[in-house]
């Protein structure tokens, strides 16, 4: 296989992986630490309303998602990519960048 070819697999290998952690973790993060009692989370009006009640505790499972999705994307990156190893690393870190930006 081309190098071109694999680099292109291991990012999006990256990105996909990463992302399925971090959806794994955010999903499990609500039973490991719910959210206050009567807060709606489903609507944006309802998270806005709720957000002021929130402890530290419950941003520690939205960080350690995005952290861990993005670690494990940039590893998997790396591990596939043949050239290049760091900037197929750094690529999934920025769209894991821009996705939480957006």
């Amino acid at each position: 296989m081309k190098p071109i070819v694999r680099n292109v697999l291991g990012v999006l290998a990256g990105a996909l992986l990463g992302s399925l952690v971090n959806g794994m973790i955010v999903n499990i993060g609500y039973s490991i630490v719910p959210p206050p009692a009567g807060a709606n989370l489903t609507t944006p009006e309802g998270f806005e309303a709720a957000v002021r009640f929130f402890e530290p505790k419950h941003f520690v499972m939205p960080f350690l998602a995005h952290a861990l999705g993005t670690f494990v994307g940039a590893f998997t990156a790396a591990r596939i990519a043949v050239t290049g190893k760091m900037r197929m690393a750094l690529i999934v870190g920025f769209l894991f960048f821009l996705g939480g930006l957006w």
